[in-house]
């Protein structure tokens, strides 16, 4: 599915909560599992896309949903690659440094946080 975690770097409280996170985007990104990928998110959640300097908002997850549906697109699954270089959990909060090619965009590194609630 072109997604690895070698090399990864932990720095967690939370061994669960690191476990979610790849799981997040080892199991479910890494095979596009679209319906996996939007359950770990709340009906209240939000998720805040950047490219380019450009800010997009999305809440719930019908419109996280559809943000997911249009990064698969721009992420198949031949002829790209994902790595997944640090996990930081701390305190119920998570960030992910990773990075990524495709066929049309490289993503040198970026960074996605996660706040957790108590489920």
């Amino acid at each position: 599915n072109g997604c690895s975690e070698e090399g990864c770097i932990v720095d967690s409280d939370d061994a669960h909560l690191t476990n979610v996170i790849r799981k997040h985007y080892l199991e479910h990104f890494g095979h596009r599992d679209l319906e996996g990928i939007v359950t770990g998110y709340s009906s209240d959640a939000f998720m805040i896309k950047v490219i380019n300097d450009k800010r997009t908002k999305y809440h719930g997850q019908d419109e996280i949903r559809l943000a997911f549906r249009e990064i698969f697109t721009q992420h198949p699954t031949t002829n790209s690659t994902f790595l997944l270089k640090h996990i930081t959990v701390e305190a119920k909060h998570g960030m992910a440094v990773w990075c990524a090619k495709t066929p049309t965009a490289v993503f040198p590194q970026s960074t996605d946080t996660f706040v957790f609630n108590e489920e």
